[in-house]
């Protein structure tokens, strides 16, 4: 991983699949359930969601028209990277569900992000921008946001 200006840059790796692919058969063959599994994901891999944060997830989809939302949990950096490359718009956002439930129960930590996400927007395209002229292909960028507020820079380079 390198950084640029306090952003963390992946490139593509042909070894990064493969790892993920072996080690995703190592849990299974276990019987050892990942996180999202044990927090009722469906068969889909998506986690469930209250009504509420449904509803909320729709709106930020309508919204932020240019960003794919990916809701689920993760506990790594591979992992979240691996999430977010799998976003098929301009920019990708994983959030954790619990940060998306507190957001549709709390009208105060919904404007907290709604913020976060704004910010974002303009961030990622300050960073997209960089990367391309530095002669960089940027094949997919993104952020997370963890339960703790904690938001994150990615971006996944060819």
């Amino acid at each position: 991983m390198s950084f640029i200006e306090g952003y963390g840059v992946y490139q593509n790796q042909k070894n990064y699949y493969d790892t993920t692919t072996r080690n995703d058969r190592k849990t299974r063959e276990s019987g050892s359930a990942s996180k999202s599994e044990r927090a009722g994901a469906s068969e889909k891999g998506q986690v469930k969601l209250s009504e509420k944060a449904q509803k909320l997830l729709e709106e930020l989809q309508k919204t932020y028209g240019n960003m794919d939302f990916i809701v689920a949990d993760y506990a790594s950096e591979e992992e979240a990277q691996y999430y977010l490359s799998r976003g098929t718009k301009e920019y990708s956002v994983l959030i954790d569900p619990e940060t998306l439930e507190e957001m549709a129960a709390d009208s105060e930590m919904k404007e907290k992000y709604l913020s976060i996400l704004s910010d974002a927007t303009t961030d990622l395209d300050s960073i997209k921008e960089k990367l391309q002229e530095e002669g960089k292909d940027v094949k997919n960028i993104g952020i997370t946001i963890d339960k703790d507020g904690k938001v994150t820079y990615f971006a996944e380079l060819e």
